[in-house]
């Protein structure tokens, strides 16, 4: 670092969010986990900015153009993605939305098989 701190800096800390918070949560706070700090920092989300998102390979996002694709690869603040149409794009990571997964069409049910001597029914015999 090339200058030196003084009373009254303000300064940002690098971290990693270890738990999943809402922001309509009543508490309005996050763990923080900081590389060398020896336990979380509890801190008040208006403290906190986002860098990067964790967003996972194989999710589903969409740009705020709206197009959608799935992950591909993610490198800290960007993402590959595979447009729906066949394409690829790189994206910023902060600028997308996860989206749920598309419901796949149902299997189709098959009936059960007929029973082998023809007879439907119950198999008592009356």
């Amino acid at each position: 670092m090339g200058a030196l701190l003084r009373t009254g800096d303000i300064v940002g800390l690098t971290g990693k969010v270890r738990h999943d918070c809402r922001p309509d949560e009543d508490s309005g706070r996050v763990f923080v986990d900081v590389e060398g700090h020896h336990s979380a920092l509890w801190l008040e989300l208006k403290h906190v900015t986002l860098i990067a998102p964790r967003i996972d390979v194989g999710e589903r996002v969409r740009w705020t153009n709206g197009n959608d694709g799935k992950v591909l690869a993610s490198d800290v603040d960007k993402l590959w993605v595979k447009l729906d149409d066949g394409s690829y794009v790189i994206w910023p990571a902060k600028e997308v939305t996860v989206i749920a997964p598309r419901a796949a069409d149902p299997e189709p049910i098959e009936p059960p098989p007929a029973p082998l001597d023809g007879k439907v029914g119950s198999e008592e015999e009356v």
